[in-house]
């Protein structure tokens, strides 16, 4: 795979993560100009922990795979998809909100293996 399509996929996947919790980056900027105006009226922190949201997205660098932590109420899950339709899949089933953070996602230049750290 060539760097062109290596981007785009990567483009077309965090697009996709986006459209996929309900996001687009139009409603991003939107909704952050509206936040800010509710802030000052304050929030709970339950509203904040309610809000799911993908980070640490990356894709395999010959294959089409994707990876990303998905953060809810204070759990942290690993999910992945796979061209062409990128259908999440969840990859770890952790359920308590224990602190633990997940960093340091590495996959193999074809996709097939996931390396990271949990907690460390």
């Amino acid at each position: 795979m060539n760097r062109t399509t290596h981007h785009r996929l990567v483009i077309t996947a965090l697009l996709y993560v986006l459209a996929l919790f309900g996001t687009s980056p139009g409603m991003v900027l939107a909704e952050t100009q509206a936040d800010n105006s509710r802030a000052a009226s304050g929030f709970s922190l339950e509203q904040v922990r309610d809000y799911a949201f993908p980070d640490q997205l990356i894709a395999a660098k010959q294959g089409e795979h994707v990876v990303w932590v998905k953060s809810y109420r204070g759990r942290n899950n690993i999910w992945t998809a796979s061209a062409p339709e990128f259908k999440p899949r969840q990859l770890t089933h952790y359920t308590q909100d224990d602190g633990q953070e997940i960093s340091g996602l590495t996959l193999s230049d074809d996709g097939r293996q996931l390396i990271y750290v949990r907690g460390g």
